[in-house]
């Protein structure tokens, strides 16, 4: 089988992969070019327990809209543009998608932890994450409900926070440094006979259910199967096939800095009460990541949330004075008004797929994502994990 995927961030780079492995051909379209790397501004955490535990829900996160004091903002006209996405948000009310994401997750763990013993690549992969609340009672619930080891204000000061309560240990989940797995990724598809066509647009041209072909720049390329994995620009690209997906981009900012050889925290952390990630990759490499803005595609943070986020860091990081400021960047994560993400054939189409939406869960739910939609397109049914299936992820339900 002869397939295109569109999109060349970890979840197509994933699912490029398997089809691969699985025998197929495979040429992967990214508007991006080769030195402009996709899918690396996030927190890198593996972090399955994250979906069973939103700190934030969405009406908090609605409320928001009025400052920009918080770690969410979501900007009055983005709310107007997008009634009916807000809408379904409101409705749901942030509920009911902890199960299936937290199978999802679980799935992905297995699969990134067989991923690493067969290809054997270096993404500072690092076993270990911690929950951390201001709040020691918030911090023993979420150590409950998620069956992790509670950590005393005492241990999570050893492992270089402070001004934190507490915090739930979790010693199966990991971290990886996004950049290394997005470069890794690339390398291991190319050793595998994949070819690239970057820095194009991608057009789906298709009638009558069929998807044709894809012109990407001047070039026409033809397959058997065709996967739209372009994150939160998968929207437009569906469009023109009659598929309005309910997704929008929440813009986050990665902070990265240099340590200078020096330990600044010995664990990966999620400062839940802020939607910071911390992780420190290797001796010389931090990363922080802040939780997300609904404004639309803008590439540019304002000063004063920059300096809100750095703010937080000072507050929590023991050692913060140590840190040297080395690159910055934006990532935008393709959330649906569900949480859910969308995984499946196009409505309409015998040929077409989209495997997008993993929202604030990318780096996390990407091997399991991209695992599902290569056995749909293989017309394979097997479930993700005893009985939750695939039908939550249904891209139709939003038809």
């Amino acid at each position: 089988m002869k397939v295109v995927v569109v999109g060349g961030g970890v979840t197509g780079m994933f699912a490029a992969y398997y089809l691969l492995k699985d025998g197929h051909s495979v040429t992967v379209v990214d508007e991006n070019s080769q030195n402009v790397p996709t899918s690396v501004f996030n927190a890198g955490l593996i972090m399955p327990s994250a979906g069973a535990l939103p700190t934030i829900g969405l009406q908090a996160i609605l409320a928001s809209y009025v400052g920009r004091s918080g770690p969410v903002y979501i900007s009055l006209a983005e709310v107007l543009r997008n009634l009916k996405w807000f809408r379904i948000g409101l409705r749901k009310g942030l509920h009911g998608f902890e199960g299936p994401l937290t199978a999802l997750g679980e799935s992905s763990l297995a699969l990134y932890s067989d991923f690493f013993d067969e290809v054997g690549m270096d993404v500072d992969h690092q076993k270990g994450i911690v929950s951390l609340y201001r709040n020691k009672e918030h911090a023993k619930r979420a150590a409950a409900i998620s069956k992790a080891r509670f950590v005393d204000a005492e241990e999570v000061s050893r492992m270089g926070f402070r001004n934190i309560g507490g915090g739930a240990y979790l010693e199966d989940e990991s971290s990886v440094n996004p950049f290394k797995l997005f470069d890794a990724l690339r390398g291991e598809l190319r050793k595998l006979g994949a070819e690239f066509v970057l820095g194009r647009r991608a057009e789906l041209i298709a009638t009558r259910g069929h998807v044709a072909s894809i012109r990407a720049g001047d070039q026409t390329l033809t397959a058997d199967r065709y996967l739209v994995a372009a994150g939160s620009w998968s929207a437009g690209l569906s469009e023109s096939l009659g598929y309005r997906v309910p997704l929008l981009p929440a813009r986050g900012m990665a902070l990265i800095f240099d340590t200078g050889g020096r330990e600044v925290v010995t664990v990966s952390a999620l400062l839940e009460d802020d939607g910071v990630g911390v992780t420190q990759h290797n001796e010389s490499t931090l990363r922080l990541t802040s939780f997300f803005e609904m404004v639309g595609f803008k590439g540019e943070f304002s000063e004063k949330r920059r300096e809100w986020f750095l703010d937080r860091a000072k507050q929590y990081l023991t050692n913060f004075g140590d840190l040297k400021p080395s690159e910055a960047g934006v990532g935008f994560r393709p959330c649906t008004p569900d949480q859910l993400p969308l995984l499946g054939a196009i409505p309409g189409y015998d040929n077409a797929f989209i495997a997008t939406g993993n929202c604030r869960l990318g780096v996390t739910l990407a091997p399991a994502s991209a695992s599902i939609v290569r056995f749909m397109m293989e017309g394979k049914a097997e479930p993700v994990s005893g009985d939750k299936g695939w039908s939550a992820f249904d891209p139709a339900r939003f038809r």
